[in-house]
């Protein structure tokens, strides 16, 4: 699956009511920084059977002191607040984090919690690998690695992923 986002948010996409998703110079924007969770997802059918990459460019603004945006993966109902059954990482402006958590039956768990020198209202190219196989997810920023983690009882499908942001641009 791929989505530039250079004219119109796709039809594939469901906006879930939270956030302001729109089309701006080129770039998808969020808007809503009142938002602690905002969702924007399709559907993609995730198997066992391959290893993912997960990648975007983002930068994350706007004026709170709790900015943070990333994207989940592996998901199984992108309308719940947490996606259900799934991972996700985060990158934290103000916490100068990137992370990792696991979702099982909605509820989350922080994994991995790396520091990183965030700046805000930068473009920063992220990248996540997932082998379902093995259970180890990867996280690179710039090409540079970051971050792993292994959960020993893997999730093995998906049929979502989605973009998400926390009191942020």
């Amino acid at each position: 699956f791929n989505d530039n986002f250079d004219n119109a948010v796709n039809a594939e996409w469901t906006s879930s009511d939270s956030g302001t998703w729109a089309i701006s110079s080129t770039y998808m924007n969020q808007s809503n920084e009142i938002n602690t969770n905002t969702n924007i997802y399709t559907s993609v059918n995730q198997t066992s059977a391959y290893t993912y990459l997960y990648h975007c460019q983002m930068k994350v603004g706007g004026t709170g002191t709790n900015r943070r945006a990333g994207f989940h993966f592996f998901s199984d109902n992108s309308t719940l607040p947490n996606r259900g059954n799934g991972y996700f990482v985060y990158f934290r402006v103000d916490n100068q984090k990137a992370q990792i958590y696991k979702v099982v039956s909605d509820a989350f768990t922080l994994e991995s919690d790396v520091v990183y020198a965030f700046a805000a209202n930068t473009f920063y190219d992220f990248k996540a690998t997932y082998n379902p196989s093995s259970g180890e997810i990867k996280v690179f920023v710039n090409d540079v690695f970051v971050s792993s983690w292994t959960d020993t009882s893997p999730i093995t499908s998906g049929n979502s992923i989605s973009l998400r942001t926390g009191n942020c641009t």
